[in-house]
This record gives structure tokens, C-alpha cells and sequence, in this order.
């Protein structure tokens, strides 16, 4: 089942452009596994490597990881202005997490040898409050298609891109742009034509091949260079403007039918167990909410969704709780209801 992050647009705000690849995928990945957990969490070597779609990182390695995203979350801060009146105003300072522990194996401060074991973490109280009331602000963009992505630049980009889903466009001042990226001061504008946005928009716009089914995140995509009066060829660049295919709050693209904009049909695929569902049914959806394992041809998976159709029930599976390196299977009703005997799910 695709993981979906829920965060604050003001998240923005935070500078985690000079994040490195591994360390927005942890950091988007810790957030979307503690959303739900208001006491210490861990996890564990093996769940953070979920995060990881090129490779599998060592204990050491992951332990570096760990080090170098803790010192980083621990720079950043949550500016939040509360206005009671035109005259009084009141600032807070929010982090993250109010705990971040890394545990290891190996000599006490021997992290070049050590070997991580788990991270624990708590999300700060007041942070979770603000998130609650900003609720209405939130923007939604699939971790999974997130993870995937194979450079720093371009995640950002993608982040800022979902935000303005709904309206397929993106104007920024040319200097934000910059700083919002991270892009070094030594980069010219062939440098960041030719290492940022040719390949950003490349991959941004050409469908990702997930979990054996392809997915495009924006389509349409294409970036204009906004210049200002000046000399030389047309001017100095003051912003510029990102445009695509609009979504619908759920990202998927509104197409147009003879001059009408037409979203997709709602999804089929059941959230819940609803009343008129035969009762094994209902017992593979609920098994599918918790990632539980279960028996097909005789080997173990986990069951990652369950997706029923008019006439067929689709499988979402994998040998790991991971989502990554699954399949997805095509069953009839009677196979599945078969399939919930067979594992004493009725």
C-alpha cells in the first residue's frame, strides 16, 4: 500500500534543500511512519534501508547516514507568528523531534567503526499540534514516487511542484529559487541548466516504473526562464515559472474533453471493509491495512493492498514488509474467498 506524507506547506520554509538524496528519503520517510505515534518510536536498520530504492546500506553506512540527518534536523527551525491583534504579535520555535537517539554497536564514540541498530525518535508535541490545525493546509505527495528519485534538486523541485498541484503552476523569484535548492554560488546558468533542471524536468515528466506499474508525476512539464530589462541577451533571469498537467488533490492528471476539464472517476479501491462485502472480503482488506502476511502458492508475502474490481481482485504483494520488489497478482472472487480459507482468515 502507497505511503502518502502529510505535511505543513510552511515545511517548505525549512531549508532541507542542502539535504543529500539518502538523507531527504530518511527524513520524508521518519515522517511518514510517525505521523500516527505520539510516544517513542523506533526503527530499525532493516526499515530505514525501505527507504533506500538503489541499494541496501551496511549498519556502519547507515549509521553515517543517521549521524549526518540528526545534525541536520537539529539545524532547522520552525518559525511560527501568532497575531492577536495588528499590534502584539507572538514567535515560536519549533523542531522536529524533541528526541533523536541513534543506537550502536561497537567502542563508545567509535562511530567510523560502529555499527547502527535502531534509531529512536519522538516528534515534538507542539509540532504535532501545529500540523493538526494546519490540517486544511496539508499537501499529500506519495513517499514511494519520492524515494525514487535520484537526485536532491529534483525532489525539491517535485515537492514544491505538488504543492501547486491543483493550479500546474510554479512562479518563484530567481534568487529563491536558488536558495531553496541549495545551489551553490559557484554554479552558472549553464551549470544549472545542464545539472539541475535538464534532468529534473526529464525525470519529473517520464513515467517511473514502481512496483511493476508505471507513473508520472507530472505531466506535461516545463520550465520558463522569466527575465528582467538589462542588458545583454534579453536581460538578467528574475524568476522563474514551472508548468504542468493540473492534479486533483489524490495527483491524479485533469484531462480535457472538448474544452472541459474532466478529472478521473474515483478510485475503486476500498479504504474500509463496507457492510454488503462478503465477510472474506472483508477479512483480506483488513489484513491488507496492517501489511499482515499470508499464504499464496505455498510461499509467504505480505499482503501490501487488495484492490477489488467488477470482476477481478488484485493482490498487492511482497517477500518483505517493504513496499519495494513486489508483484501485483490477478484472482478471481472464488480464488479469494479460497485464499481467506486456505489462511484461516474464516
Amino acid at each position: 500500500m502507497t505511503e502518502i506524507v502529510k505535511y505543513s506547506n510552511d515545511l517548505h520554509k525549512l531549508k532541507i534543500g542542502n539535504f543529500g538524496e539518502m538523507e531527504q528519503n530518511l527524513l520524508f520517510g521518519i515522517l511518514a511512519n510517525c505521523r500516527d505515534k505520539y510516544d517513542e518510536f523506533v526503527m530499525t536498520l532493516a526499515e530505514l534501508n525501505e527507504f533506500s530504492p538503489s541499494r541496501k546500506y551496511t549498519a556502519n553506512e547507515m549509521l553515517q547516514k543517521a549521524l549526518n540527518l540528526r545534525e541536520s534536523i537539529f539545524k532547522l527551525d520552525f518559525s511560527v507568528i501568532k497575531s492577536k491583534d495588528e499590534n502584539y504579535h507572538e514567535q515560536d520555535i519549533y523542531n522536529l523531534f524533541s528526541r533523536f537517539t541513534i543506537c550502536y554497536n561497537g567502542k563508545k564514540n567509535d562511530f567510523k567503526n560502529a555499527e547502527l541498530t535502531e534509531i529512536r525518535l519522538k516528534v515534538n508535541e507542539d509540532f504535532r499540534e501545529l500540523i493538526a490545525n494546519l490540517t486544511k493546509e496539508f499537501t499529500q505527495y506519495e513517499l514511494e514516487e519520492f524515494i525514487f528519485l535520484n537526485s536532491r534538486y529534483t525532489k525539491t523541485i517535485y515537492r514544491y511542484l505538488k504543492q501547486f498541484r491543483t493550479t500546474g503552476i510554479w512562479r518563484v523569484k530567481w534568487d529563491d529559487f536558488k536558495e531553496i535548492l541549495g545551489i551553490p554560488n559557484s554554479y552558472e546558468m549553464r551549470d544549472i541548466n545542464k545539472r539541475i533542471l535538464e534532468p529534473s524536468i526529464k525525470q519529473l515528466q517520464e513515467p517511473l516504473n514502481l512496483f511493476e506499474r508505471s507513473r508520472t508525476p507530472f505531466k506535461n512539464l516545463k520550465c520558463t526562464k522569466i527575465k528582467g530589462k538589462g542588458r545583454g541577451r534579453g536581460g538578467t533571469v528574475v524568476a522563474i515559472e514551472f508548468t504542468f498537467d493540473k492534479q486533483t488533490a489524490e495527483g491524479k492528471t485533469i484531462t480535457k474533453i472538448m474544452g472541459q476539464e474532466i478529472a478521473p472517476s474515483p478510485s475503486k479501491e476500498y479504504k474500509e471493509p463496507q457492510k454488503l462485502e462478503p465477510i472474506f472480503i472483508q477479512k483480506l482488506m483488513e489484513l491488507a491495512k496492517k501489511k499482515g502476511e499470508i499464504v499464496y502458492f505455498g510461499k509467504w508475502y505480505h499482503l501490501h493492498n487488495f484492490i477489488k474490481n467488477d470482476k477481478k481482485i488484485t493482490l498487492c504483494l511482497s517477500r518483505q514488509k517493504s513496499i519495494f520488489n513486489g508483484f501485483y497478482a490477478d484472482i478471481t472472487l472464488a480464488q479469494a474467498e479460497q485464499l481467506a480459507k486456505d489462511n484461516n482468515l474464516i
